[in-house]
């Protein structure tokens, strides 16, 4: 104890002599500077966020900054001298919201920032999880004088990724249009808008892909016609090979569509079956090819047999 005491009192002069220069010079910077409050707002950024964590809470910003700064400096403050932040680091995703501490720094370093308001916020974390839903064409009101076929969207499926809590209520993607009075017939790419049960949209939740063609037949004097249908060959099978015969089923197909549209089709095409390189018989399910405004009328697909012979 004795020899502690010693240690302690051993150039007691100078140790005291230094405590008063450090109070000399903290109260010069004290002085040379001014506690100022920033009545502006900086909004708080998330930092440490992890890939499969999303943020559902809004974060909201700092207020009431006050700092020291040196009288000689002639800053002019805005929201962009400050910067202000959250560590989602080490948060894990749960269902009660957590309370983290908010960090205030200034860009720069002669600032000193003395208090803040928020000290503490709440965030609500949840994981980021995908899942396959159907889509759905939804069409608004038709005109008066026009009828509509069945619409036909690209994609049957996609799939969509968000929070665990807002992707797991999504039962489907709406592709939404509207029906012109003009009669002109929807052949488009339309946005996909994730929905639950209800109908309502859900947000945020992101689908891929985010849209898909829609194609739908408008018409003002709906006819039917049957058609025999023409098989549509591209390419040339390997060398040594060559076609015996083109076959399909069904050989014919009925379609709907506007008289004046109808008149002038004499055939419905299939699309193209690519036989390049082939070295056997090829059987392929494939899709009509017809003019806007004309769809089949039931099952839109036809089978092509391709048969192959050596030479």
């Amino acid at each position: 104890m004795t020899r502690l005491l010693g240690l302690v009192i051993r150039n007691w002069p100078l140790k005291l002599g230094a405590v008063a220069l450090a109070t000399l010079l903290y109260g010069g910077l004290v002085v040379s500077s001014s506690d100022t409050p920033f009545e502006g707002s900086v909004p708080i950024e998330a930092i440490g966020v992890k890939s499969d964590v999303t943020i559902l809470s809004d974060l909201g910003a700092v207020r009431q900054i006050r700092y020291l700064a040196p009288d000689d400096l002639g800053l002019r403050l805005d929201s962009a001298s400050f910067r202000a932040t959250v560590d989602l680091t080490d948060v894990i995703p749960s269902e009660d919201r957590r309370s983290v501490a908010v960090e205030v720094v200034a860009i720069d370093p002669r600032i000193q920032v003395l208090d803040y308001e928020p000290r503490r916020i709440v965030v609500d974390l949840d994981a980021v999880v995908s899942r396959v839903v159907p889509v759905r064409v939804v069409i608004g009101p038709v005109p008066s004088g026009l009828d509509i076929g069945d619409p036909v969207a690209e994609d049957a499926e996609v799939t969509i990724t968000g929070a665990a809590s807002i992707v797991s209520r999504a039962v489907e993607v709406q592709a939404r249009i509207a029906v012109d009075a003009s009669g002109i017939d929807v052949n488009r790419l339309v946005d996909l808008l994730p929905v639950d049960a209800a109908g309502e949209p859900l947000s945020p939740v992101d689908a891929e892909p985010a849209s898909t063609r829609v194609r739908l037949a408008i018409f003002t004097d709906r006819q039917t016609r049957t058609l025999p249908v023409r098989p549509v060959v591209a390419g040339s099978p390997a060398a040594g090979c060559e076609v015996a015969a083109v076959s399909m089923e069904p050989l014919v197909v009925a379609v709907e569509g506007d008289v004046d549209d109808l008149v002038a089709l004499e055939v419905a095409d299939t699309a193209p079956v690519t036989i390049t390189g082939a070295t056997s018989d090829i059987v392929i399910t494939t899709t009509l090819e017809l003019p806007d405004g004309i769809q089949a009328l039931g099952s839109p697909t036809v089978t092509v047999t391709v048969t192959l012979r050596p030479l």
